[in-house]
């Protein structure tokens, strides 16, 4: 699986509201440097970083509420842009 998979992947999990803070900060920092070097790679580091923040600060609110649901949009859009950069980076390389 592609690192814009896991994303989306991780993205419905989230959704779903099926998945640990654990689980996924644990694939958030396997994703980090996926892409070394690599043109964009700055970009794609950044969305993965705000996105662990992201995490953190959902994680550590209540369930419910508009705080949980406006930090699990903000933590949505941020894999949601991951995801995109990431796409255009796989497909740059080919």
């Amino acid at each position: 699986m592609n690192a814009e998979e896991r994303l989306n992947q991780l993205k419905l999990r989230i959704i779903k509201r099926s998945v640990s803070d654990d689980e996924v900060e644990r694939e958030l920092n396997e994703l980090l440097d996926a892409f070394g070097d690599a043109p964009g790679h700055a970009n794609y580091r950044g969305k993965i970083r705000s996105a662990i923040e992201q995490a953190k600060n959902y994680f550590q609110t209540p369930e419910v509420g508009p705080d949980a649901d406006r930090l699990r949009q903000l933590l949505i859009q941020d894999l949601t842009a991951a995801a995109f950069i990431a796409d255009r980076m796989q497909r740059s390389s080919r």
